[in-house]
């Protein structure tokens, strides 16, 4: 009887261990549902949840800039304002047929800029100091391309459910990145950097003048070939001479040469075999010239300056100071050999320098506006840190005679590269410019 009691206890535990490994293995098969995933709108290669955010040093604000636009920023906003960022919780774009609910996307997006040379796309990764100025000045300019991607997979999650994810490879958005069209740097020959300027607000070095928001803009005075270049923002926009067209070399259609964002402005008038052509006889109150950059559907930009003074040199030919002064009326009677400080602001000469030099300035002599003056085909071999020089315009590095009288027999002279005041005995060569009015 002890036997069938054992028995049947035994039996007992058997089946009620039997019934609790079956419960067990049926309780861990999770039920396996449908896998997150965006909506039918969501289009991986214009990715909504894509954004650049966009922090205005001026207000310590952050923008999300969420659609390719035209930025209203100037040509000195540094490209590390701008950021690329993913919208973590746009729920707008996500689908669980299960009705999990959403958790978040996740992932790494990161940024790569391009700009557009002749057609061609190229890229280019953006150092911490650059800006839309410093871009176009080293031949980058507005608009620029900018591509967001993911780094590695791009995730969508929910909540609950298996599985709580689905990951995408591939996910992009493209961005046209416009600032605001400007003028950055007005620039003449860059050369001598050393005799830079002791204004912030007209000058950097490297780089050339600035546009002047008040009082006059470069330049104030002129001659046959000299040249600068309008630095601006944007490569697209076409240049017309609107006023003054007489002195500016223009193209047949009447437009000035743009290459990477460069404007080339080119002065022709009045020389020592065309003394009389303009802008001779029209300096009365100054000769202004206008230029103005259009582009269809965007904001025209307008570059203003007046030419006060108008000089013409004889060349590589050397003049005692009477052959200077007659080759000066032989060009017309309104012709005159120019003052120390209309060719030079060197100390010496009573201008705003602070040495023996000129240091740049609008509207404070020739050199000050337009530097080291040489021409390369007349007067080769110029060391490298005079700069480019003008070519065509005949001015070489030497001595100029000015119409002050050092002593009774001796006139004072300027270096037409350096600027320095030094004096010379009537009776000995040098070179000659003349001045008008």
């Amino acid at each position: 009887m002890k036997r069938k009691i054992y028995v049947c206890i035994a039996n007992c535990i058997l089946l009620q261990s039997t019934s609790a490994l079956a419960l067990s293995a049926y309780t861990a098969n999770t039920i396996v549902g449908n896998a997150p995933r965006f909506t039918s709108e969501v289009n991986l290669s214009n990715f909504d949840s894509f954004g650049i955010r966009f922090t205005n040093d001026t207000d310590n604000e952050d923008y999300f800039i969420a659609n390719p636009i035209q930025i209203d920023v100037s040509g000195d906003t540094k490209l590390i304002s701008f950021s690329p960022i993913l919208k973590t919780d746009n729920e707008s774009i996500y689908l669980d047929d299960d009705e999990d609910l959403f958790d978040s996307i996740s992932g790494l997006v990161t940024s790569q800029w391009y700009y557009i040379s002749n057609g061609e796309t190229i890229a280019f990764t953006p150092t911490l100091n650059d800006t839309f100025c410093s871009l176009a000045e080293n031949g980058k300019p507005a608009p620029y391309i900018v591509t967001l991607s993911n780094d590695g997979a791009l995730s969508l999650n929910s909540q609950f459910g298996l599985p709580r994810s689905t990951t995408y490879e591939h996910v992009t958005k493209t961005y046209i990145i416009s600032p605001s069209v400007s003028i950055c740097y007005v620039q003449p020959n860059l050369g001598n950097t050393h005799y830079s300027s002791h204004s912030n607000t007209q000058w950097t070095a490297d780089k050339g003048f600035f546009p002047q928001t008040s009082g006059k803009n470069f330049p104030t005075t002129a001659f046959d070939q000299a040249r600068f270049d309008l630095v601006t923002t944007h490569t697209d926009y076409i240049w017309q001479v609107t006023q003054g067209q007489s002195i500016i070399q223009t193209d047949s259609s009447g437009y000035l040469p743009v290459s990477q964002g460069k404007v080339s402005v080119i002065f022709k008038g009045a020389n020592k075999t065309q003394p009389t052509i303009p802008p001779y006889n029209q300096l009365g109150s100054g000769y202004p010239v206008t230029i103005i950059g259009t582009l269809e559907n965007a904001p025209s930009i307008t570059y203003q300056f007046t030419i006060e003074k108008w000089f013409i040199n004889n060349g590589n030919s050397v003049d005692d100071y009477t052959q200077a002064q007659s080759f000066c009326r032989s060009l017309n009677t309104d012709y005159r050999i120019p003052s120390l400080i209309e060719l030079t602001n060197s100390v010496q000469a009573g201008g705003s320098s602070t040495g023996n030099s000129y240091t740049r300035k609008i509207d404070e002599s020739l050199l000050a506006e337009w530097g080291a003056l040489f021409d390369p085909n007349v007067d080769s071999g110029q060391a490298e840190a005079m700069g480019t020089g003008y070519v065509g315009s005949d001015w070489v590095n030497n001595f100029y005679w000015t119409n002050e009288e050092y002593t009774i027999t001796a006139q004072y002279t300027v270096n037409s590269a350096l600027g320095s005041v030094s004096n010379s005995t009537s009776s000995f060569p040098r070179r000659t410019a003349c001045i008008y009015p």
